[in-house]
C-alpha cells in the first residue's frame, strides 16, 4: 500500500508564463488569442535536489483567431515546489494540477505570452506492507487473569 512521507503544495495565481503552442494549423488569421488552458495527460516530476522538486505540466490550449475559428493545441508550463524529502529514499513523486487562463495574450506565430493561474501538489510516496509484524518471535503472552472472579457493584 503506498504511505505518502512527503507532500508539498504551491500555488501561483498569476503566472506569467511564454508557452509554445505545438500541433496549431497553419492557416490561422492574425491576431491569435488564447481563450483556455487545461492540465491534460500525466506530469513529470523530479527532484532537483534533496529539498526542491521541479513539476513539468502539459497543458491543452484552445486559441481563436481574428475570422473566429477555434483551434487546439499542446504545451506545457514547469513550476518548482520546496518538498521536505527528509528520509524519503527509494519514494517515488506523484502529482496532480490544475491550471486555469487568468489573463490571454496576444500570440505571435505559435507563442503566446499569457498569465495563468497554478495549482500543484506533489507527493512522495513509497509502498510499503500494510498491516504485516516484524517476524522477531512468538507473540507476546497475554496478561495474566486473576486467581478469583472480581466482584459486581
Amino acid at each position: 500500500m503506498p504511505r505518502v512521507i512527503a507532500s508539498a503544495r504551491e500555488q501561483q495565481r498569476c503566472l506569467p508564463a511564454c508557452l509554445t503552442v505545438s500541433g496549431l494549423p497553419c492557416g490561422l488569421c492574425e491576431p491569435v488569442y488564447v481563450t483556455a488552458v487545461e492540465a491534460c495527460g500525466e506530469i513529470a516530476v523530479r527532484m532537483l535536489d534533496a529539498c526542491l522538486a521541479e513539476a513539468e505540466i502539459p497543458l491543452t490550449v484552445w486559441v481563436c483567431d481574428a475570422a473566429g475559428r477555434n483551434a487546439c493545441g499542446a504545451a506545457s508550463v514547469r513550476l518548482r515546489c520546496r518538498i521536505a524529502a527528509a528520509g524519503g529514499r527509494g519514494g517515488s513523486l506523484v502529482a496532480q494540477a490544475a491550471v486555469r487562463l487568468v489573463d490571454s495574450g496576444c500570440g505571435c506565430g505559435q507563442r503566446f505570452e499569457v498569465r495563468l493561474a497554478v495549482w500543484l501538489e506533489v507527493y512522495l510516496v513509497r509502498l510499503e506492507p500494510c498491516g504485516a509484524r516484524p517476524h522477531d518471535g512468538p507473540p507476546p503472552p497475554p496478561p495474566p487473569k486473576p486467581l478469583y472472579p472480581q466482584p459486581w457493584y
